[in-house]
């Protein structure tokens, strides 16, 4: 049953990511993560409530991973996601200054 137990496999997913990008496994921890929020968002689809929480904590942790492999832009927009801000202009910094106008 799909279903009852695709939460924590969600929940273990984004786990993994973690691990991986702790031991240097950052393009795999990246596409791990990317797969739990993928997962988080099937599911915050079928009952908003219950998994709101858990896809905007594994769009934190997909921005973090995104931001270890120099993805910055890519990093922001999921953090604008997970905290429902999609209206601003900001500057990220890195390596460079990027302007991102997602209004």
């Amino acid at each position: 049953n799909r279903a009852a137990f695709l939460p924590d496999l969600a929940a273990s997913l984004n786990t993994l990511g973690t691990m991986q990008s702790e031991v240097g496994q950052r393009a795999e921890a990246l596409e791990t993560a990317r797969e739990a929020m993928e997962l988080y968002r099937e599911l915050a689809a079928q009952n908003r409530a219950a998994f709101l929480p858990d896809l905007a904590g594994s769009l934190n942790t997909l921005a973090t991973m995104q931001s270890e492999v120099g993805q910055r832009v890519a990093s922001f927009t999921s953090v604008q996601q997970a905290t429902g801000n999609n209206n601003k202009q900001v500057s990220v910094t890195g390596s460079r200054d990027v302007r991102v106008d997602v209004s």
